[in-house]
């Protein structure tokens, strides 16, 4: 045997074990509420078709994931304050400290749960893009621990993180200057409703 056809069947062995790798934290999801396209509803977390695994004829698991938020449920876009069809499909880049990671994607390591958060007290919901000066600013982006990092350049610091309780991102419908109907990724978060003078500017909320 040559020796190259021997690396050949090294590598794919280990490929093999890299697969069939168990997970760190496994979660029993055999009680959960079968959607019609596949998903699995558990608990308010929504388990996509082939992020889980049928035991046997009772019973199904999963690895466990981070969770976040969406705003609409999945087949949605937010239009305004309200979620209606869209075949717009749903996903987002995920980013280390630094940069975007290559390749990886929000629903390749998170799972979701479904509806717009309520702030509390003193606090409003507002879509993140439309902070500050500009529309539609690219200035957020989601981390892979699951947070939200915000530019607020207007404030001091000049950034904030926000926790998967304080957000929800979707596919956001908008009409352009022509009359037609756009689509674009954006989040809706909780922010103080009165800022001092010296914080960012809210120009309009969700």
């Amino acid at each position: 045997m040559s020796n190259l056809l021997v690396k050949a069947i090294f590598f794919l062995a280990l490929l093999g074990c890299v697969s069939l790798a168990p997970c760190e934290e496994e979660v029993d999801i055999s009680n959960g509420e079968r959607l019609d396209n596949g998903q699995i509803l558990h608990k308010g977390v929504i388990y996509e078709k082939g992020d889980y695994i049928k035991v046997n004829a009772t019973k199904v698991t999963a690895c466990s994931k981070l969770v976040i938020r969406k705003c609409c449920p999945f087949g949605y876009a937010n239009v305004g304050r309200s979620c209606v069809n869209s075949t717009t499909y749903f996903d987002a880049p995920v980013w280390d400290d630094y940069k975007v990671l290559e390749g990886v994607f929000a629903r390749d390591i998170f799972r979701f749960t479904i509806g717009k958060m309520n702030c509390t007290c003193n606090m409003v919901r507002v879509r993140v893009s439309q902070i500050g000066v500009l529309d539609w600013s690219d200035n957020w982006h989601l981390k892979s621990d699951g947070n939200l990092f915000v530019e607020l350049t207007t404030s001091i610091p000049p950034w904030t993180v926000l926790t998967p309780d304080k957000y929800c991102i979707d596919t956001f419908l908008y009409t352009d200057e022509n009359g037609d109907t756009q689509a674009r990724l954006d989040a809706l978060a909780c922010f103080a409703d009165e800022a001092p003078s010296n914080h960012f500017e809210v120009r309009s909320a969700s």
